[in-house]
Formats: structure tokens, sequence, C-alpha cells
């Protein structure tokens, strides 16, 4: 290669390099006929280089094009976003429904405005009170069964305790076999059926309801399902380990029993 050739050669690149920084430039702007008619003279000297007009002139349009493809993209992300959010905000409140159809009981929902105190870790703000005909120790359910109960009252407003505060106690009985006992939570997921005496008929499966023997929570209502049973250190009780009915996690709406059989 000779220098004149050489030189040629790196000409044409750094022009084309002129032409291609001019041409970003001209996508910032707005498309006057001024700026129209520039673009057809950039046109004319850089075909030689780049190939032929439709293939230039491609070049200027697809930095905008691509700039509205990424637009809609992210318009329809969030369109898809918001669609499946009120899927899923259907699907709890037909589950919701189709529980309150179900009740002999006169249920009122209420949905969770806040979560926990110091005093009370696992208790919940709801939006409804006294004017509603709430009181305390009413007993609250959700989707599954037994949620917990109402502690303190407002006029507007209410709080309550669910069954994953560590204060909690519920008497339970194993829907089998009838064997009863207090349940209360441990960690997690995890609650206990306690002072269940070694030679109960319990087998893991089996599912722990409430017995009714209290003024709060009618009988009946799931609280939990065996998960695990171990004898404890005295060798005269079992511990008996539930996963709860409710997902205490993912709680938004609960209902309160106004009225028990």
């Amino acid at each position: 290669m000779t220098q004149q050739s050489f030189w040629k050669r790196s000409g044409d690149r750094w022009l084309l390099m002129f032409f291609i920084l001019l041409s970003l430039i001209f996508m910032k702007l707005d498309s006057t006929s001024s700026i129209q008619s520039l673009k057809l003279w950039v046109l004319d000297r850089v075909t030689p280089l780049t190939g032929s007009p439709k293939q230039t002139l491609h070049f200027f349009q697809s930095g905008q094009e691509n700039q509205t493809l990424i637009t809609q993209l992210a318009q329809r992300d969030l369109d898809f976003a918001l669609c499946r959010e009120i899927r899923h905000e259907n699907e709890r409140l037909r589950t919701l429904l189709d529980l309150r159809s179900r009740s002999e009981n006169i249920l009122l929902p209420a949905e969770i405005t806040s979560w926990g105190t110091r005093v009370l870790p696992g208790s919940v703000h709801l939006n409804v009170g006294s004017d509603k005909g709430c009181r305390r120790n009413l007993a609250l359910i959700a989707h599954g069964g037994a949620a917990g109960r109402l502690v303190a009252t407002g006029r507007s407003s209410s709080v309550g305790q669910l069954l994953n505060d560590p204060t909690s106690r519920i008497s339970g009985m194993v829907q089998r076999s009838r064997v009863l006992g207090i349940v209360h939570w441990l960690h997690g997921d995890v609650f206990s059926l306690k002072g269940v005496p070694v030679n109960s008929d319990v087998t893991v499966g089996d599912t722990v309801v409430t017995s009714g023997y209290s003024d709060i929570y009618p009988k009946g209502l799931p609280i939990g399902q065996i998960q695990k049973i171990t004898s404890d250190e005295s060798g005269l009780f079992l511990n008996v380990q539930l996963r709860p009915a409710v997902d205490f996690s993912r709680l938004e709406t609960v209902f309160v029993v106004i009225d028990t059989l």
C-alpha cells in the first residue's frame, strides 16, 4: 500500500466518523425543513463511504425508532404489572366472598391498615369499629380458618391479635380423634399443640380445629395441620407441631365474626 493510498483511506475513515457524529446530532433536533435539507446534503456526501442512500437514511432513523420501541416496551411492562396485580386482587376477593357466603355467621369484612404494636407484635389495625358492631373478643377469620380475635375497638377502627402473636393462645382439637390441646405460635409458620398426652391418637396430617370451648371462636374452624410429632423431655406429653391454616405473611383482609351460633 502506497503512502498516498494510506492517507486517502485514513481520511475517508475520519470523514465517515464526522458524518456519523453529525447524524447523531440530527436525531436530537426537530424535523424542520432546514434540518431535512441539511440531512439530504449529508446523505449526498456520505453515500460513497457507507453505501446506498436507503441504507444511510435507515441509519439516521434507527436511533429514533429504537427509542420509541424501548418506550413502548416499558409502557407494556407497566400495564402488564398492573393487570397482574388486579387479577390477584380479584382472586383474593372472590375467595373471601365465597367464604362469607358459606358461613352461617354474620361476618364483617375488615381491611388491615397497619401491623404490630410494641405490646402486641402479632397484632393488626383494622378499618372497622364499634359503629359496625365490633367489640372486644370477637373472633377473626380469614381464608383458611381462624386468624385471631379483637382486643380493642374504637368507633371506626379496631386492634386484632393474630394467632401468631407470642402471647396468643387458642383451644384446639384434632378433628379426627377429638384430642384436645392448646395452640400457640412457636416461630415463623410453625405452631404447637400443647398438653397432648403421649398415648394420644394423633397422626401427621391430622387437621386441628377450634374446639368450641370458649366464648370467642366458633367450633370447627381450621387452625392448622400436624407436621411433626415427638415426645417431650418428661415423656408424658407430645410435642405436636402444626402448619397454620392461614398464611399470615400474605394476610390483607379478615372477617370479624359479629354473631355466632
